[in-house]
C-alpha cells in the first residue's frame, strides 16, 4: 500500500506561484521589505552582540593587565622588606658579638634601614621571650611583649627565615590601620633567638591602587594566603582584616590556577564584577593582588550606546514600514486597476480596437506620471549624494560606499523611468520634437568623443569613417544625436574584447543621408532578428552579465519614425551587425557648429544608453 505522498518544496513553490500569491508586486514589495527588516534586525543583533562582547573582553583585559602589574609590585615591595628585616637580623648578630656597644648607635642604624624603605614605620627586633630590644623609633625602647600575638608566634613555628606578614591591626577605631612583618632569628646553634620585625602602613598599597584608575566601579585588594584582606583602594566595607577564604575567589579560582580572570559576585558586597587575580611571585608567604571592576560599569557605555542605537534602527525601520506601507497601497491599487483593465480586455478580446485604446490610455496615463515619478527618484538621489558627501564625517567608509549604492541604484532608476516615459511619449503622441538642420561630421565627432572612453573601458577600438559631404539632415538635434549613442552603445556592449565599431555617413541618391553603425560583434540569431525593436526584449541577453532595460532600441526607432526617418540592420551571426538610419538631408552647411541648446547633457545621453542596452 502505498505510503502518503512526500512534501516537496519545488512543488509547494509551483503551485504558489501558479496561484498568484508571490506573482503580485505588491506581495514582493511586502517579502522584501520584510526581508531587509530581518536582515536589519539579524545585522543590528550581530552588531550589538559584538559591541557587548567588545565591553566585556575590554574590561577583562584591563583587570588582567593591573592584576599582573600590582602583583608584581607587591612582590618587588614585600622581597625589599624581607631584604630589611634581614639587614636588621645581621645588626642584630653584630650587636650580640659586641661590635655596638651602645643603644644609640643601634637606634642610628635602625633608623637608617627604616629610611630605606618608603613603606615601612619602623624597625627592630624581639628576643625569644618577645620582649623589644631595639626600635628605630625611640633612643630608649619600652617594655613592650608581643610574645602572644601572631608576629611573633608565626616566626617561632616556622622552619625556614621566610618573610610573615600578619593581619592588619589598629590600636582603636580612630588609629591608623598597620601591619606588621616579622622574621625568625636564630642563635649559632639554629634555635629560636627572637624575630626581626617592621610595621606597614596599608595605605601606601591604597595610593598605588588608586593611582590605576580602574573607573568608578573598579575596586583592588591585596589578600594574604588564606584570604586575609591587607589592603584595599577604594576603602569599602568591611574593614581591612576581613576574610574572603569563602568566596569563589578562593574556593574555585585560586585552587586551580595562580592567576586567572572570572565573572562572579564580588568576595564582600555581593556585586557583580568582572575580576582578574595574580599570586605575587618571589614572596614566601603567598600574597595575592585582586582586581575587580564591576559589571554594571564595564557595560555603562555598552548600554547608552545601545539605547541609541536602538532609537536609530527602530526610526529606520519605521521609515521602511510607513514606505512600505505607502508603496504596496499603491501597488494594491495599481494592480486593482491592472485586474479591471485585464478584465475588460478580455471581455472585448474580438475587439482589437478596445485593446488599443486600453493601451493608449496607458501610456497616456504614464506619460501624465513624469513629475509624480521623476520628483521622488530625484529626492533619493539628492539625499544620497548629501549622504556620499558625508560633511560632518559622521559616517563611515562602508556607509559612504552604500551611499553611493543608492545614488547609482537611483541614477539606474531614473534613467529607466525617463525610458519609459519617452516611450509613454512617443505612443501617446505626446513627443514634442524641435527640428532643425543638424550637421552630420559634427555629430559623428560628437558621439565618437561622448563614447571613446566607455569604449576605452570595454577595449573596444572606436572610430569615424571619414565624412565626404558637408550635407545636413533635418532632425530633432537632441533626439537624433541620443539615437546614435544608443546604436553606438549597444555596438560597443555586445562586442568583444579587441573588437571594433566604425560610424559612417553616406548620402543616398533620394535625396536622403544613411548613417551607419558597424559593430563586429556576435551578431544576431536570424530566428530572434523579429524581436529586435520590441520594448523590453532583450533577445537572451538578459541572462548574461551586459546591462540592460530592453528599451534602447525600442526607443530609437520611434525617434527616427518620428523624425520622417527609417531604421534598419543587417547582422551576420559570429561576425558582427550593421545598423543604419536614413533621415531627409538639409541644405549644405559650411563648419557651422552644432549648438543643442537646453539639451540633455552629453555624458548623461551615453550613461543612459549604456544602461539600457538592446
Amino acid at each position: 500500500m502505498p505510503g502518503p505522498p512526500r512534501f516537496s518544496t519545488r512543488r509547494f513553490l509551483t503551485r504558489r506561484f501558479s496561484l498568484g500569491l508571490f506573482a503580485r508586486p505588491s506581495r514582493q514589495v511586502a517579502s522584501a521589505a520584510v526581508a531587509i527588516a530581518v536582515a536589519t534586525l539579524m545585522l543590528f543583533a550581530h552588531s550589538q552582540w559584538q559591541a557587548y562582547d567588545l565591553s566585556l573582553t575590554r574590561a577583562e583585559r584591563d583587570t588582567r593587565n593591573a592584576a599582573y602589574l600590582l602583583a608584581e609590585h607587591a612582590a618587588r615591595t614585600f622581597d625589599g622588606i624581607h631584604e630589611t628585616l634581614r639587614a636588621v637580623a645581621r645588626l642584630r648578630a653584630d650587636a650580640a658579638k659586641g661590635i655596638y656597644r651602645s643603644q644609640a648607635s643601634l637606634h642610628v642604624n635602625l633608623k637608617t634601614l627604616r629610611g630605606g624603605s618608603q613603606i615601612l614605620r619602623d624597625v627592630g627586633w624581639y628576643d625569644a621571650y618577645g620582649e623589644l630590644v631595639a626600635t628605630s623609633r625611640t633612643l630608649d625602647p619600652p617594655r613592650i611583649s608581643v610574645a602572644r600575638e601572631e608576629t611573633f608566634l608565626g616566626p617561632r613555628a616556622q622552619a625556614t627565615q621566610a618573610l610573615h606578614v600578619s593581619p592588619p591591626r589598629r590600636a582603636s577605631a580612630e588609629a591608623p590601620w598597620r601591619i606588621d612583618v616579622s622574621l625568625r632569628l636564630e642563635g649559632p646553634d639554629g634555635a629560636f633567638a627572637g624575630i626581626a620585625a617592621g610595621t606597614l602602613d596599608p595605605g601606601e598599597f591604597a595610593r598605588v591602587y588608586r593611582s590605576l584608575d580602574m573607573g568608578p566601579g573598579g575596586r583592588t585588594t591585596l589578600y594574604r594566603h588564606d584570604g586575609i584582606v591587607l589592603a584595599r583602594a577604594p576603602h569599602l566595607a568591611p574593614p581591612l582584616a576581613a576574610s574572603g577564604a569563602d568566596s569563589a575567589l578562593f574556593r574555585e579560582h585560586l585552587p586551580r590556577a595562580p592567576f586567572g580572570t572570572y565573572h562572579a559576585p564580588a568576595p564582600f558586597d555581593g556585586t557583580e564584577e568582572i575580576a582578574s587575580y595574580a599570586v605575587a611571585p618571589g614572596v614566601g608567604q603567598g600574597l595575592m593582588v585582586s582586581v575587580g571592576v564591576s559589571r554594571a560599569h564595564a557595560l555603562a557605555d555598552f548600554w547608552r550606546r545601545l539605547w541609541i542605537d536602538t532609537a536609530l534602527t527602530a526610526v529606520v525601520l519605521a521609515v521602511l514600514a510607513l514606505g512600505t506601507g505607502l508603496l504596496v497601497t499603491n501597488l494594491r491599487r495599481r494592480e486593482r486597476l491592472q485586474a479591471e483593465l485585464a478584465g475588460a480586455t478580455a471581455a472585448a478580446n474580438a475587439a482589437r480596437a478596445e485593446a488599443e485604446r486600453a493601451n493608449s490610455a496607458k501610456s497616456v496615463f504614464l506619460a501624465h506620471m513624469s513629475h509624480e515619478l521623476r520628483t521622488p527618484l530625484n529626492a533619493v538621489i539628492g539625499f544620497g549624494q548629501m549622504l556620499e558627501l558625508d560633511l560632518p564625517r559622521n559616517l563611515t567608509d562602508g556607509q559612504r560606499e552604500y551611499a553611493g549604492l543608492i545614488v547609482d541604484s537611483g541614477h539606474h532608476l531614473l534613467d529607466l523611468v525617463n525610458d519609459v516615459l519617452d516611450l509613454a511619449g512617443v505612443e501617446s503622441g505626446r513627443l514634442s520634437l524641435s527640428m532643425e538642420e543638424v550637421p552630420i561630421r559634427e555629430l559623428l565627432l560628437g558621439v565618437s568623443d561622448i563614447m571613446a572612453p566607455i569604449a576605452a573601458k570595454a577595449e573596444v577600438s572606436l572610430r569615424v569613417a571619414p565624412v565626404t559631404t558637408t550635407a545636413a539632415v533635418r532632425a530633432d538635434a537632441v533626439r537624433l544625436r541620443q539615437v546614435v549613442i544608443n546604436l553606438v552603445s549597444n555596438a560597443i556592449k555586445y562586442n568583444r574584447p579587441g573588437g571594433s565599431v566604425t560610424l559612417s555617413a553616406v548620402p543616398r541618391g533620394d535625396g536622403c543621408l544613411r548613417l551607419g553603425v558597424e559593430d563586429t560583434g556576435q551578431g544576431i540569431e536570424p530566428e530572434r532578428q523579429a524581436e529586435l525593436f520590441v520594448p523590453f526584449r532583450r533577445l537572451g541577453a538578459e541572462y548574461t552579465s551586459v546591462e540592460g532595460t530592453g528599451l534602447g532600441l525600442a526607443l530609437t526607432r520611434r525617434f527616427v519614425e518620428a523624425m520622417g526617418g527609417s531604421i534598419g540592420f543587417t547582422s551576420t551571426l559570429g561576425e558582427g551587425s550593421l545598423f543604419w538610419i536614413e533621415l531627409p538631408t538639409a541644405l549644405p552647411v559650411r563648419g557651422t557648429p552644432w549648438k543643442t541648446g537646453s539639451a540633455a547633457p552629453a555624458d548623461d545621453l551615453g550613461r543612459r544608453a549604456f544602461a539600457n542596452g538592446l
